[in-house]
């Protein structure tokens, strides 16, 4: 029996198992896969399409990449409108601060007494601090505890800061830290943390510490006796150990002037002057006091203390109108001389004494934290530690690090960029032929024009700004020279000249700005630049901007305590006295407010009644404000908001008062009167030119609340403004000029994978009909076979017999 060759078994779709070239001697495997090879070279190719297709979109989403970077690092460097600057590069802040003194000592660093962080939105300029207090959080003790983990045998009830807190008699010190830690959380907390606090052996102290600065815990036994058996309490239920006493944080800032408070520097309680003063110039002495009254003169001698030079001016009060008093601060005391009408203080010292006790009018100015960021604009100070008498100067200047940073960023982005269309473009500089190493995109039509559109911002110089700032060659951004680069893809890169940036940065920042940024001005201060786009374009002469009439588009009423409380109520609400009605934009609306309690109208129900009644483009809502109090708010966005002809006196006591205004038509470069021509386009307060002129995209705000023409806009648009919009365009989606790409690319590789797919389905299928033909062929072949096999054993048989 001959050996079955297994190559030849083929299992076809349908499962059924075949054996190739048993009867005819032929390979019909072999031969169907030829004739598939044949018919597959069509489908190789396209296979071979998409694979290079995408490899191409591969490339082009790299190019994608790299001019996505070269946006992203124009975006603080183009001009962006930003709440607070926050996208502008050039409006970044940086403050240095030095510390001195007068009296001859060396002041602490300024870094060991503040901290300083800017937003753009700081102002430059300088600024000037003295740290006399910084805030501490309130912190008591209990007496000593021999055992932390002994039950301490009390219970009771107990609260802090108002919060209730149960102790049980199993309870040890650990478990009534838990509780008290336990009682800090969730939606109303305490506000104070306990700790152990273990001094030594059997000397254990639970210590209460207030979150916050500045504000005093309370505490109180409400039922037994649980914080003054621990001894966080006295038996009066005051506090017996007090560690720390909440102070607030106190400061002098920029020299202001309190006219009529005058304090002295820290003293020594119960000191006398000679002993606390060695400046003074003489003893006995004396000096003047004017207030609004009149004139004292106050007569002192080496014994007095502090306390007996208040009582002293308090003598002459009734002549002066001048009061003294001696305020404890820390370890000293501070004597403070006020007056109660805010009249001037004027203070003559022929003696020396007040000098020497520190005594002036700088405003002393007291927050409860000691992070502060409602002193300056844009300027969060920390206090860290105070030092009476050194004054911390911060001079507030831009942040030319951050703005060299952001240049170098752009520029090492753009020759990003510009190596790979360089790596694309490479040709053999002898023959003009490809080489090796050039990109897959070589030839494409679209690097060739990104390449021209970048180096056109790039050279060409911008329009209205100083001629010797003009071009970034002329701040140190400057082409390499060709003749010295070994590397071809850095052709036509960029450098930096860093001491020639440097210079340009710190002598002329603004210019600097400009050649980068898009710089707005308006002649009119009610003019506001919200945004512009690539098509606003730049024209020596500028724009004139006319504003048509303008409207109240929106009333609020005084602010009251409940939304719900009836009108009539004097106490929660407005107080209105007499029912009647109002018009809103004509439209009557009736309320009640008879006072009788029950029927009358709230703000809620006056909110629902505006809103009902169907007046067009009006609605009305109740606001609450950041201090919990409500205000009716009527608006109209279809034209000018009216209301008025109260037969009661509801209006009367709202105060209703106009909170918004909105422009009905303006334009730019028509008609002096505003009306609309079709240049400008107009929501509210915000007005966007159209295309039909230069200024296209350009977005204000007018703040004015009257007509007004002849408002001159003037722009420049630097290199980043361009730049940044050129490139967004490139990069828009299907219709940008990489976008496009890609996307044509890929609807190349959907249609020819479909292509792909069905060629594939059809060769597989012809493939099959082969088989299918071959295996007919073969069993016809075996049945000859068979017949032939019994026919010459019938004719041997014949013979045989024969």
């Amino acid at each position: 029996m001959e050996a079955l060759n297994l190559s030849n078994v083929t299992i076809l779709p349908t499962g059924r198992v075949t054996f190739s070239g048993l009867s005819s001697g032929i390979d019909f495997e072999a031969i169907a896969d030829a004739i598939i090879a044949a018919k597959q070279i069509p489908a190789d190719r396209i296979a071979l399409e998409i694979s290079e297709n995408a490899t191409k979109i591969a490339e082009y989403k790299t190019f994608r990449d790299l001019l996505t970077q070269l946006k992203e690092t124009l975006s603080t460097l183009h001009g962006a409108v930003s709440v607070g600057n926050t996208q502008d590069i050039f409006e970044a802040k940086a403050a240095f601060a030095s510390t001195s003194r007068s009296d001859g000592t060396a002041p602490t660093a300024a870094a060991n007494l503040v901290g300083m962080a800017l937003t753009n939105d700081a102002a430059l300029g300088s600024h000037t601090l003295e740290v006399l207090n910084i805030a501490k959080a309130h912190k008591v003790s209990s007496d000593v505890v021999a055992s932390e983990t002994t039950a301490l045998g009390f219970a009771g009830t107990f609260t802090i800061n108002a919060v209730s807190i149960t102790a049980n008699a199993t309870d040890t010190l650990q478990d009534l830290r838990d509780r008290i830690n336990n009682a800090n959380t969730g939606a109303s907390p305490t506000g104070v943390g306990a700790s152990i606090v273990t001094a030594g052996s059997g000397q254990n102290f639970l210590v209460l510490t207030a979150d916050k600065t500045g504000a005093a815990m309370t505490l109180a036994d409400t039922s037994g006796t649980v914080l003054q058996s621990l001894g966080v309490l006295t038996g009066a239920a005051a506090i017996k150990n007090e560690l720390q006493t909440a102070t607030s944080a106190r400061f002098k800032a920029d020299g202001l002037l309190d006219i009529d408070r005058f304090e002295s520097n820290l003293i020594g309680a119960g000191s006398t002057l000679l002993n606390s003063v060695a400046t003074a110039a003489a003893y006995p002495g004396s000096f003047d006091i004017t207030g609004n009254v009149g004139l004292a003169t106050i007569n002192y001698t080496a014994t007095d203390t502090i306390t007996t030079l208040k009582d002293k001016i308090n003598l002459d009060t009734v002549n002066t109108g001048v009061t003294a008093s001696v305020v404890t601060d820390g370890s000293g005391v501070r004597l403070v001389l006020t007056e109660g009408t805010q009249a001037a203080i004027t203070l003559s010292d022929t003696n020396g004494l007040l000098d020497g006790l520190g005594v002036d009018n700088g405003l002393v100015l007291t927050r409860t934290s000691n992070t502060i960021d409602d002193l300056f604009a844009g300027i969060t100070v920390t206090l860290f530690s105070a030092e009476e008498g050194t004054t911390i100067k911060a001079d507030v200047d831009r942040d030319l690090t951050q703005v060299k940073s952001r240049i170098t960023d752009f520029v090492n982005a753009y020759n990003g960029v510009k190596q790979f269309i360089n790596q694309n473009t490479l040709v053999d500089d002898t023959s003009g032929e490809v080489v090796a190493e050039t990109g897959l995109l070589f030839g494409n039509r679209t690097l060739a024009q990104i390449q021209a559109e970048l180096g056109a911002a790039i050279g060409i110089g911008v329009a209205g700004v100083d001629s010797n700032f003009s071009i970034l060659a002329q701040i140190g951004i400057e082409f390499v020279d060709n003749t010295l680069q070994t590397d071809p893809t850095l052709k036509d890169t960029l450098e930096i000249d860093t001491t020639k940036l440097d210079k340009a940065l710190l002598s002329n920042p603004e210019d600097v700005r400009k050649l980068f940024t898009f710089d707005f001005s308006s002649s009119d201060p009610r003019i506001t630049l919200l945004g512009f786009n690539g098509a606003t374009t730049y024209t020596a002469a500028g724009y004139t901007l006319n504003v048509g009439a303008v409207f109240a588009s929106r009333e609020d009423s005084q602010t009251v305590v409940s939304k719900t409380a009836e009108i009539s109520d004097a106490v929660n609400s407005f107080g209105a006295t007499a029912s009647g009605t109002f018009n809103v934009n004509g439209v009557a609306i009736a309320y009640d407010a008879d006072g009788l309690g029950g029927n009358d109208d709230t703000l809620e129900t006056l909110a629902t009644s505006i809103n009902t009644a169907g007046i067009a483009g009006v609605s009305a809502n109740v606001f609450e404000d950041a201090n919990g109090t409500f205000s009716l708010q009527i608006s109209s966005t279809l034209g000018a908001l009216t209301v008025d002809t109260d037969t009661g006196d509801l209006l009367a006591s709202m105060g209703l008062t106009v909170a918004d205004y909105a422009v009905s038509s303006a334009n730019i470069n028509g008609n002096p009167d505003g009306s609309n021509d079709g240049s400008v386009t107009v929501s509210g307060r915000t007005l966007t030119a159209t295309n039909a002129t230069g200024a296209e995209g350009m977005t204000l705000l007018f703040t004015g609340t009257a007509t007004a023409a002849g408002i001159t806009l003037s722009h420049t648009a630097g290199v980043g403004k361009d730049l940044f919009f050129d490139i967004e365009t490139m990069l828009t989606p299907v219709t940008g000029s990489v976008g496009s790409e890609i996307s044509s690319f890929e609807q190349q590789n959907t249609t020819k994978q479909e292509r792909l797919d069905r060629l594939l389905e059809r060769l597989a299928f012809d493939r099959d009909q082969i088989i299918q033909r071959f295996i007919v062929m073969e069993t016809a072949l075996a049945s000859l076979a068979q017949t032939q096999s019994f026919l010459t054993q019938f004719t041997d048989s014949l013979a045989n017999n024969n």
